[in-house]
């Protein structure tokens, strides 16, 4: 006995309606064993056109591994570790670039130098941080963490014209000795109970030879300029990485905001015009940023800060058996339910395999072609994934690709201009479902002489909505690394509207 896959519901208006619903529930019971006839005729469909079927297609769903996570280009930086039951242990550590686009020289206070016995008592480097401005946590947020700061060697260097991806060691190494560290008893992410605003992490850059080597350019910059390409070969960039206990947190950082601050004292003294001798104290700040176009807008590619990201997942249960792209479980195995993790390549792959049955009758017209899907709630402390993403299958279960990157499937009525409405479906806080109207591509499956290779349901991970289709990337981008879902088979349905064609 096959599992029930087409529930359906009608109302008709002509003379023939007995008849059909009669055709109708008898096709439901010897071609498809419906298991309960009593869901038929329990929703009413108003319609102008006489005739208005509606179809619920249960799907075959399964967990697939897929390939090529970009961790570059991002405007996020991520570290921690944490643990999710069903998906196991996930650990993320960041790197990045650091550089002054216009200059770190300085220059003491215009005119005092030529003042009469004007003398430089002190010209020193005060004090060196690293400010980090939080942005979101995924996991145990009460649990103790120490954030550590490294500085890379120079032997990897980042490269900002590059793409990295998450199953390639494309990582820079880091020197043994951290820079700077702190230690968190729990991680607070806001400055206040209203959560309102979002918090700033300070971290003291207290490494010696660091503060040494950075004084030094500082203080031989005084004349000349060191802009992005160049200093890169003084401070290679930044690793920012977390220790913990396994059951602890991934924190979510603001790479456009990243600022590392050396505040410089200069003590001076001068005599005034009137012969009396002053003795003043100026501080004055060099930063170095992780992202130039936070405040210069016009910069060019080639200039801008490299970064990459670092995930490791070590995955438990049933999912340990994902362990290569292309790995696929079906939900048979996992208690017919599929899961979806951003980040990590963990994606669902649907089939629909009786909609080439509905196809067959060739009088069926498709009005409206609904894809609803209502995940599980999350454990405590995990965001479900936001935005999602259905992406044509090649065989091999590989995302297929065009020549625009990859082949997203356009939803019907959209404006091929806007990522929101073109590939996206938001999770919808009342009803708690994602719901995509895939009418054309439904339609294109019942004239398609090819067999149907499914449909791929991935976090979508890159929202810009100033950027068009045409230009989305080739690979999914990185925002809410950890989010995640799980979704039971029979929360995965196909909703049909359709009518019968006049002959």
């Amino acid at each position: 006995m096959f599992q029930k896959s087409i529930m359906t519901v009608f109302t008709k208006s002509t003379k023939n309606s007995l008849t059909l619903r009669l055709l109708a529930i008898f096709a439901c019971f010897f071609t498809y064993a419906c298991d309960d006839l009593n869901e038929v005729g329990t929703e009413i469909v108003n319609t102008n056109t006489g005739v208005l079927y509606t179809d619920t297609m249960q799907v075959e769903a399964s967990t697939v591994l897929v390939d090529s996570i970009v961790t570059s280009f991002n405007d996020f930086l991520f570290a921690g570790r944490m643990k999710d039951e069903q998906f196991g242990q996930l650990e993320a550590e960041s790197f990045t670039e650091l550089s002054n686009y216009e200059t770190i020289k300085y220059s003491i206070p215009k005119g005092l130098s030529d003042s009469t016995e004007f003398t430089l008592i002190k010209d020193e480097l005060d004090n060196v941080n690293l400010q980090l401005i939080y942005l979101g946590i995924q996991g145990n947020a009460n649990a103790k963490q120490t954030v550590h700061v490294y500085e890379l060697n120079n032997d990897v260097k980042l490269d900002s014209s590059k793409v990295y991806y998450s199953n390639k060691n494309q990582f820079p190494s880091i020197k043994p000795q951290e820079i700077g560290s702190i230690t968190l008893d729990k991680v607070n992410i806001y400055k206040n109970s209203e959560k309102k605003q979002l918090d700033t992490l300070l971290i003291d850059i207290k490494d010696v030879n660091f503060r040494q080597r950075l004084n030094t350019l500082i203080t031989q910059s005084k004349t000349d300029s060191i802009a992005t390409g160049n200093f890169s070969n003084f401070v290679a960039g930044l690793a920012i990485k977390t220790t913990s206990d396994n059951n602890a947190a991934i924190i979510k950082f603001s790479k456009k905001d990243l600022l590392l601050t050396a505040r410089r004292n200069l003590t001076y003294s001068y005599k005034t015009s009137k012969g009396e001798k002053i003795t003043n104290t100026k501080y004055y700040n060099v930063y170095l940023l992780a992202d130039l176009k936070k405040r210069y807008q016009n910069i060019s590619p080639q200039q801008t800060c490299a970064g990459n990201i670092k995930i490791t997942a070590k995955r438990e249960g049933s999912l340990a058996q994902l362990i290569n792209p292309k790995d696929i479980i079906n939900a048979k195995n996992t208690n017919n339910t599929v899961f979806i993790q951003e980040g990590t390549g963990v994606i669902a792959k649907i089939n629909f395999p009786t909609l080439q049955n509905l196809a067959k009758d060739k009088l069926i017209a498709i009005n409206k072609a609904e894809l609803i899907i209502e995940p599980d709630e999350n454990p405590a402390g995990i965001n479900k994934t936001s935005f999602l993403t259905l992406l044509k299958n090649s065989k091999g279960n590989v995302p297929n690709r065009n020549a625009a990157g990859l082949d997203i499937i356009n939803i019907t009525g959209s404006n091929r201009d806007s990522y929101y409405f073109n590939a996206v479906a938001k999770n919808n806080e009342y009803s708690k479902q994602y719901t995509f109207d895939i009418t054309n591509h439904i339609n294109d499956q019942f004239t398609a002489k090819t067999k149907d290779e499914g449909l791929f349901i991935a976090p979508f991970t890159k929202f810009e909505s100033n950027v068009s289709f045409e230009n989305f990337k080739n690979e999914y981008k990185l925002e809410n690394l950890g989010a995640r879902m799980a979704i039971q088979t029979k929360n995965i349905k196909l909703k049909l509207y359709y009518s019968y064609k006049q002959q």
